[in-house]
Formats: structure tokens, C-alpha cells, sequence
């Protein structure tokens, strides 16, 4: 081996050696930050914002450590060369495997899987739908189509809506989602109406379709496809704070993982314990 490339070699181990370092230092100081972020204090979107973003962080920077602890031990070291497909094989192996129950398919904004997605899930829907949130105006214009052909094969569609009468609920609902009130409450009653009015479009076929209310705070919007079948996904949209809907991030789980079939679970049971309208 050259002088020059031994001056190379030193180099990389030096800086890759730092980044070892550096990786821990941020590590235990994330740690400690989280640490005093996690008691209760007034809702600051700043601190909510790196709250969120710590876990993933840690994450990162500890498999970052890993991979490193991982190289030393294997006695990688400067003067020898890398067989990188080799130690992709090898990181493989030792890494926990991937959960299950990841989300299947992720949306920065959950306004992008309005429309066709959701009209492609409920198409593909044998069963039974069940669509939990404040309200689904959208939805209701969008899937108009979809949604009389799944009646028509026998699915049955229940939504569990937030009490379009509780102003009060509304309000702080709205004051949560930084919109107006009188907004939000004009939009769960032009999204009843939508309901109503697809119920009347679907004679015979009326039952099929169960509108219930709730006065309990929404936490987010799910939709449940399929709950009782393998194939069955359930749609996930994570109310942020100060953040309309339209704009909080949705995922999608199998119903088979633990995510999803708890979620399912859930929805079902808040519905069951309402009276259907």
C-alpha cells in the first residue's frame, strides 16, 4: 500500500471515527431534550413538532452506531478492502426484520388520496365499509358512484360523524383545525345533506347505508374496508394541531396488522354504540 493511499485510508477513519462520536453525542442529547419535552405544558407547535421528529432522529443516529459497532467488529478496518455486497448481506441479516404492520402506502396530505384512491378501495370493497370523522363532505360528492354500486353488490357503508347540532363541539374542533366555525359547521351540514340525498337515490337500498352521530372529540379520520376479510385495509388520517385535515398526513394499514385491526376494532365499537339515523 501507497503513502498516499495510507494518508487516504487515515483520513476516512478519522472523520468516520468523528462521525461515531458526534452520532452519540447527538444521541444522548436528543435524549435529554425529549426527556423534559415529554411532561405536560401548554400546546406550543414548535415543541409538538420536535417531539415528533425525535424518535425518528434517535432512530437514525442509533442505526447509524450500529452499522458502525457492526463494521468494527467484524474487523473492518482501514488497510482492507470492502466487499459491499457482502456487507449489505451481512447488515441484513443482523438487522431486526421489518414490522408487518407498516403503513402499506403514506400521503404527506391526506387531500391527495381523495378522489380516485379512496373510489379504488371502495370499488374493490366486498363487505363492509366503515367511515369514522367529523365529517365527509368530500368523500360524499367524490365516491357518489362508487359508493351506490357497492350497495348495489351488498356492502354496507357506515359513517360516524361528529353531532352536526353540537356547536359547542364544533367550535373547538374548528379552533383546532385553525378554521372558522361557522365554516366547519356549514360543512358537516352540506355533508349530511350529501348523505341524506345518496340514501334517497338508492331505493330499496337505504339500510345499507347507517349514518350515526358522536359527540366524542375526533382524534383523527379512519376509514375501515373490508374489516372482517384478509385483504381489508383501513385508511388512517392523524389530525395535527392547527392543521385542517385536508392537510394531515394519512397512512394505510393492513387490517391483518395490529394497527389495523385495533383501529378497526375501535371504530366498530363506537359505532355500535350509537344509534344508527
Amino acid at each position: 500500500m501507497t503513502n498516499q493511499q495510507e494518508n487516504r485510508n487515515d483520513n476516512r477513519s478519522a472523520v468516520l471515527n468523528l462521525l461515531f462520536y458526534l452520532a452519540v453525542a447527538l444521541l444522548v442529547l436528543l435524549g435529554v431534550v425529549y426527556s423534559y419535552m415529554i411532561p405536560s405544558q401548554p400546546p406550543n407547535r414548535f415543541v409538538d413538532l420536535v417531539k415528533e421528529s425525535t424518535p425518528s432522529l434517535c432512530a437514525a443516529l442509533f442505526g447509524y452506531c450500529l452499522i458502525y459497532a457492526f463494521l468494527r467488529s467484524r474487523g473492518i478496518s482501514e488497510d482492507k478492502d470492502i466487499d459491499v455486497e457482502k456487507l449489505a448481506e451481512e447488515i441484513a441479516k443482523r438487522l431486526p426484520a421489518r414490522p408487518t404492520d407498516n403503513s402499506q402506502q403514506f400521503w404527506t396530505k391526506s387531500s391527495d388520496l381523495q378522489g380516485a384512491v379512496i373510489r379504488d378501495l371502495i370499488s374493490n370493497t366486498t363487505s363492509t365499509a366503515l367511515f369514522a370523522g367529523v365529517h365527509f363532505g368530500i368523500h360524499a360528492s367524490d365516491c357518489r358512484s362508487a359508493l351506490k354500486d357497492a350497495m348495489a353488490r351488498g356492502v354496507i357503508l357506515d359513517y360516524v360523524l361528529i353531532d352536526p347540532t353540537d356547536f359547542a363541539l364544533l367550535s373547538r374542533i374548528a379552533d383546532s383545525f385553525g378554521m372558522p366555525g361557522t365554516e366547519l359547521q356549514n360543512e358537516c351540514d352540506i355533508a349530511y345533506q350529501k348523505l341524506l340525498q345518496l340514501k334517497n337515490e338508492v331505493a330499496g337500498l337505504e339500510n345499507r347505508l347507517r349514518i350515526s352521530f358522536t359527540n366524542d372529540w375526533p382524534t383523527g379520520r379512519y376509514y375501515v374496508f373490508d374489516e372482517h376479510v384478509d385483504s381489508g385495509l383501513v385508511v388512517m388520517v392523524h389530525f395535527l394541531p392547527g392543521t385542517r385535515s385536508s392537510h394531515s398526513p394519512a397512512a394505510t394499514f393492513s387490517i391483518a396488522s395490529e394497527i389495523g385491526k385495533n383501529v378497526a376494532e375501535e371504530c366498530r365499537e363506537l359505532q355500535r354504540s350509537l344509534t344508527a339515523q
